[in-house]
């Protein structure tokens, strides 16, 4: 330095180790301090390049001069990202709109700006990362990896470098924690990274490859701040890293999300994204569903079909997967049976282990024979959608871990705990909704006769239930279907039960006890399924209403006198149980025995004298016969209008179905009966789901489009 100093145009220039990886042992650190006080007396110090001219110096080292063309492209370029960034203000940092930013895109371009901004601010902080080597290092290997695929790219964006190529993810990965290296590979970029496999699933995000951009431009500002939420990326720091001109700009918003949903190390906070070695609620609740087991997982699928229950619908009882055929009561009502999991109706030959256990319960209850057999259906689950419903549970048990974790919960940020909420209300509605569908099998008992007359056997059919986006309780469907296939009534005509006793009641018998009759249609196999004694009163009652049947309904049967109490003979019995009246052939109700003569009633012989003579007129005395009064008339025409509760329709519609609409069909009455309807949803109105399933079961039910539909005040 002595000497240099008295020579003219002389100069010592001396490049000394910024980091202590680079001085080496205590010898190095010791010829630091000396050749530091030996330079310091001297020295006129270089500063490191920093701002716009990183970006000269890159630029420079990396591409050619510009000509024309090029000059002319780059001003195009920067032209349309500029109107990108002022048409869409809300979207993009504010100082992408200043004119200062204009003049960094042209100084970086084919670079964008923030692609030398991350690494002169964020990288340059590492201790392992030399900025202006450093960046020149990946950055060539970036350029030659996108020139070699002929990429198109306007300019060479944060999410679009290419860290999936070797020599790119090796100079990127240096100076970055180890831990980085499997997140690059299985959450950000490559084949069978996260990104790439939403991609494929979503092809509105695999167009764009807004997935695989939107991971590339969180993980490079990020990384560098070792997992640390200090560091994340908001979102219009993301929109500027992957925003192209002509993208739709929300997309990588919806990539996002759509990653942290799923993705093991990519953590959010509201519109903040940042990648950290450590692992996220994600795969925690991972990791502790794999800790599931099968047995486990079924205990909280039957937990659901129970809470399944509160919505019965036509049916009295409901049994939910019950262990033993003694837990299924023996009445007459009709009852529904909800198999476990590990009874599923499987496909293929051979009887199915759903079948076998319907079989068993139809026929015993416990340790003897059932009697009301023809009471009972079954709902079993399809083995081939059962594994997922049991993956949702075990989703759902793990969530439900995480949020019952005190000692995990102290160590949460708010976002987490919200974030551990609504997973665990998503998988809970995931869950409920696999298991609607995994229970599609309704299960038919009925008889079937092998040959000719052969004897009679018990046949278990098969009956597919659709439930339409899983809207309907388990329970609910299953009715629905029993209801619409016959499987199971709620009301019996006539006819229908005049056809159901011709092969039951002998013809020696007068009369049959409607107590008897309850017994035989829950028991016989072959018997129209009732939903319960109601079913079958409103029948008797149509029955002996009406004349033209050979049917009606007494109080009671008197062994001696051979006569019937209380006949209701073309008329309906009074409101009440029927279970202990008689339906009697009216052939063998004895006709009333005429009144005896001159009892005083209407139509009794003239009044005789003593000698037999008879005497009419005034003069016999007799008061002469006054003219008769005319009748009243009758009323003609019945009309009414009735506010029912929604909650109690059912039992409503049934008191009126006895108490009004029997009389008024007695002896050819003709009756018209409309149900009119008008609900009102608020100021929020009814939802698309709503809105659907209520428009396909009124197809299904047969009203006409002019007589229904939905409307806007």
């Amino acid at each position: 330095t002595e000497a240099a100093a008295a020579v003219e145009g002389a100069m010592v220039v001396g490049s000394l180790p910024e980091s202590g990886v680079e001085v080496g042992d205590e010898q190095g650190r010791d010829a630091l301090r000396r050749l530091e006080k030996i330079f310091g007396r001297v020295q006129s110090a270089w500063t490191p390049a920093s701002g716009v001219e990183t970006f000269e110096i890159v630029r420079r080292r990396l591409f050619q001069p510009l000509d024309e063309t090029g000059e002319k492209a780059r001003d195009d370029t920067v032209r349309a990202f500029r109107k990108l960034y002022r048409d869409n203000r809300e979207d993009f940092p504010p100082e992408a709109r200043e004119p200062a930013y204009e003049e960094e895109m042209r100084r970086a371009y084919p670079l964008h700006p923030e692609v030398l901004r991350r690494f002169s601010g964020d990288w340059s902080a590492l201790e392992k990362f030399q900025r202006t080597r450093g960046i020149l290092k990946i950055m060539a290997s970036a350029v030659y990896a996108l020139w070699r695929g002929e990429s198109q790219e306007p300019l060479i964006a944060p999410a679009l470098l290419p860290f999936h190529e070797a020599r790119v993810r090796t100079a990127l990965l240096e100076p970055l924690d180890r831990a980085y290296g499997p997140i690059l590979q299985s959450e950000v970029d490559g084949d069978q990274a996260l990104s790439a496999r939403i991609e494929a699933r979503r092809p509105r995000l695999g167009k764009m490859k807004a997935a695989t951009r939107a991971a590339r431009a969180v993980f490079f500002a990020t990384a560098p701040h070792a997992g640390g939420a200090q560091g994340a990326a908001t979102g219009p720091e993301l929109r500027l890293a992957c925003a192209r001109p002509g993208d739709q700009i929300a997309v990588f918003g919806e990539a996002l999300g759509a990653l942290a949903e799923n993705a093991a190390f990519l953590y959010r906070d509201g519109d903040r994204y940042w990648f950290s070695p450590r692992p996220t609620l994600n795969k925690l609740a991972a990791d502790r569903a794999r800790e599931v087991d099968d047995e486990r997982a079924d205990r909280r699928i039957v937990e659901i079909l129970r809470e399944e229950t509160r919505d019965r619908g036509g049916f009295h009882r409901v049994h939910t997967a019950p262990g033993a055929s003694s837990e299924v009561e023996d009445g007459r009502d009709a009852a529904l049976v909800l198999l476990p999991p590990s009874a599923p109706r499987e496909s293929g030959a051979g009887e199915s282990a759903a079948v076998k256990l319907a079989r068993d319960m139809v026929e015993r209850r416990g340790t003897g024979q059932r009697a009301h057999r023809n009471a009972l259906l079954f709902v079993a689950a399809d083995a081939s959608h059962l594994d997922a419903a049991r993956k949702n549970a075990r989703q759902e048990l793990a969530w439900r871990s995480i949020r019952d974790d005190r000692d995990l919960q102290e160590s949460m940020t708010h976002a987490q705990v919200r974030d551990a909420e609504a997973q665990l209300e998503q998988t809970g509605a995931a869950l409920r909704r696999s298991v609607r569908a995994a229970w599609a099998h309704l299960l038919i008992p009925s008889e079937a006769r092998s040959g000719n007359g052969g004897a009679a056997r018990l046949a278990i059919e098969d009956a597919r239930i659709v439930n339409r986006g899983g809207n309907k309780s388990v329970a609910l469907a299953a009715w629905d279907k029993a209801a619409a296939d016959g499987a199971a009534l709620d009301t019996l005509g006539p006819e229908n039960l005049l056809r159901s006793l011709g092969p039951l009641w002998p013809a020696d018998r007068p009369h049959i006890p409607v107590a008897e009759l309850r017994e035989w249609f829950a028991s016989y196999l072959y018997m129209p399924r009732l939903r319960d004694d109601a079913a079958l009163d409103g029948a008797l009652r149509l029955l002996a209403g009406d004349l033209a049947h050979p049917y009606a309904l007494a109080a009671a049967f008197d062994e001696d006198t051979g006569a019937y109490a209380d006949v209701a003979d073309g008329r309906a019995p009074p409101p009440g149980d029927l279970g202990a009246r008689l339906l009697v052939r009216r052939a063998a109700i004895p006709e009333p025995a005429p009144p005896p003569p001159g009892d005083g009633k209407t139509g009794s012989t003239p009044a005789a004298t003593s000698g037999g003579e008879r005497r009419d007129g005034p003069e016999s005395g007799a008061e002469p016969d006054k003219p008769a009064k005319p009748a009243p008339p009758r009323p003609r025409r019945f009309f009414a209008s009735l506010a029912i509760d929604p909650e109690q329709a059912g039992p409503e519609v049934a008191k009126i179905m006895d108490g009004l609409l029997v009389e008024l069909t007695r002896r050819g009455a003709r009756l018209n009966l409309k149900l009119e309807m008008e609900g009102a949803a608020g100021d929020k109105g009814y939802p698309e789901d709503v809105v659907k399933t209520v428009e396909d079961n009124a197809r299904d039910h047969g009203l006409k489009v002019e007589t229904m539909g939905f409307e806007e005040e």
